[in-house]
């Protein structure tokens, strides 16, 4: 039986130095494993330069990660996007170029630790291979990497790279064993490059567990990720930089849904500015019968935090307690919702349903409440249904295709206009309305479907984890997806949503049928009535 072990951890913003003595070998089948919040400290001290904002903030890691005893198993830290720069880098590539690394190729025998090149170019992957080293720890860290390349017209030399947001592995003896340039982006910046391909990348560990690596919004893309899951990988780890949205893609409602589509583990790693709506970490297992989680949705700008709990074989597992800090803020950014249908869904005692459609894609919800309230006015629960292209302003080419349908709790504004990207706070009647019957049902072209949910109780931004997700094919690309809550729970919500991202293209339309060559019948009729004209004269 292997244990894996995810523990709680705290770094304060001080120095300590790390253990250089060999610790005990690690136990087999036995590994603990961290997730980080992590920002990026040093960066509002103008007197600082690149290396040293660079090495304070390898400090941290420095203390996250001491060992500080005998260890009998194998330990995984890992970071997020940003970890090192702040999301800064993303508009600003004279500062990328600056803080990106020469990370070159893994390999059994690839020691940076060891090597003697010096500078900034290389200051990250020395040092984190030596933090692994000296702590005998697994890292798991996003740097900006960047390659050489032909220079474009007005470009001089030192300005002539890609950069990639790469994600490294290094081993608990300091060997870069693993790395994984990022496919994927909501942002569709300049500054940071898309590899031509899709590369996917695990790890293994002394222990035996391997994991699958995903970065930034790789979970709402077709790739990496279905290769993975195809070559039968199912423990996952995702670091990056999430920002969130309301009502659809919040941080850690994404991390439950994907786990319950593909029924695998995920250990999710995030950049953390709550303000900014950068939050969320957590690690997620999902078992017959039910899911168990662990998140932490706000936090600190400043320093890092880890979040975990202790998993062993199925017969031992427990419900894992939310961990969050209702007291900080949580920041959401903006959604753009301006293409869905909105429908909208009264309160009614009694089973009722509402349909919505965009163009040919519909969904259905069948439901009943229960209200404290006394005065309604202020609900506006809607369904909303989309299903095209996602694009960002002011850039043309779409990002994918999706469909997305799902109630969400929205807000009543002046002259009774509707807001469904409001956040908790300007939707507070979800606190008093509680749906004793809940069903969403949708014809979607792929079985690549998630549940997004989001509980309505105030300052709580956990998912509902107690629906039940059914997939029945009806024909090629036609899929009936069904999300239901077992009558008679009472829950309280903010969105309960089905969502497809990344859908494959439909095929293209068949040629038409092939008809007469019309050259050769023009000549064929040409040349009949030539025969009737000479007979015609032979008549005459």
């Amino acid at each position: 039986m292997r244990l894996l072990l995810l523990l709680v951890a705290f770094s304060p913003a001080c120095f300590v130095h790390a253990q250089t003595e060999p610790p005990i070998p690690a136990a087999s089948n036995v590994a603990e494993l961290n997730v980080m919040g992590f920002t990026a400290v040093g960066w509002d001290n103008t007197s600082l330069t690149a290396t040293q904002i660079l090495e304070e903030n390898l400090d941290l890691v420095r203390i996250a990660t001491v060992n500080t005893g005998v260890i009998d198993r194998d330990r995984i830290f890992v970071l997020p996007e940003y970890a090192f720069t702040t999301t800064r880098v993303m508009n600003e590539r004279p500062l990328a170029l600056v803080m990106a690394q020469l990370v070159g190729d893994p390999g059994e025998n690839v020691l940076p630790c060891s090597s003697g090149n010096e500078g900034l170019e290389y200051l990250l992957m020395k040092q984190l291979s030596c933090i692994s080293r000296q702590n005998f720890v697994y890292l798991v860290a996003a740097v900006l990497e960047k390659e050489s390349r032909e220079c474009q017209t007005g470009e001089t030399a030192p300005s002539c790279f890609n950069i990639f947001s790469t994600t490294i592995v290094t081993d608990k003896n300091g060997f870069f064993i693993a790395k994984y340039r990022r496919f994927n982006s909501l942002e569709q910046g300049s500054v940071i490059n898309r590899p031509i391909e899709a590369t996917p990348t695990t790890f293994t560990t002394a222990s035996g567990f391997t994991f699958g690596l995903l970065t930034g919004n790789d979970l709402l893309f077709r790739e990496p990720a279905q290769s993975l899951l195809r070559r039968n990988v199912t423990q996952f780890i995702t670091n990056g930089a999430w920002l969130n949205t309301v009502p659809f893609e919040f941080s850690v409602n994404v991390f439950q849904g994907w786990i319950e589509a593909n029924k695998v583990y995920l250990a999710a790693a995030n950049y953390m500015e709550p303000e900014r709506g950068y939050s969320g970490i957590g690690t997620y297992r999902s078992f017959s019968g039910g899911f168990l989680r662990s998140e932490m949705v706000s936090g600190v700008s400043g320093g890092s935090v880890a979040i975990g709990d202790t998993l062993s074989d199925l017969s031992s597992l427990r419900r894992r307690k939310r961990q969050d800090n209702p007291n900080n803020v949580v920041g959401v950014a903006p959604a753009d919702l301006s293409k869905f249908v909105s429908v909208e869904v009264p309160l009614s005692p009694t089973s009722r349903q509402v349909r919505a459609c965009h163009e040919t894609f519909c969904c259905d919800l069948t439901y009943s409440t229960t209200t404290t309230l006394t005065d309604t006015t202020s609900v506006a629960y809607r369904l909303l249904v989309f299903g095209g292209n996602r694009t960002v302003e002011g850039v043309a080419q779409p990002i994918f295709l999706e469909q997305t349908c799902g109630l969400v709790a929205c807000a009543r504004g002046a002259e009774n206009a509707i807001d469904c990207t409001a956040t908790k706070d300007q939707t507070a009647y979800t606190n008093s309305v509680s749906f004793s019957s809940l069903s969403l049902q949708g014809s979607f072209s792929t079985n690549s479907v998630r549940p997004i949910t989001m509980s309505g109780e105030p300052s709580i931004f956990s998912s509902l984890s107690l629906g039940t997700l059914k997939t029945e094919q009806i024909s090629e690309r036609n899929y009936t997806v069904s999300y239901e809550v077992p009558r008679g729970l009472f829950i309280k919500v903010k969105t309960f949503a089905l969502t497809a991202t990344d859908v494959p293209a439909p095929p293209p339309p068949p040629p038409p049928p092939a008809g007469p060559n019309m050259s050769t019948l023009g000549k064929a009729s040409s040349a009949f009535l030539m025969l009737l004209a000479a007979l015609a004269a032979k008549l005459v």
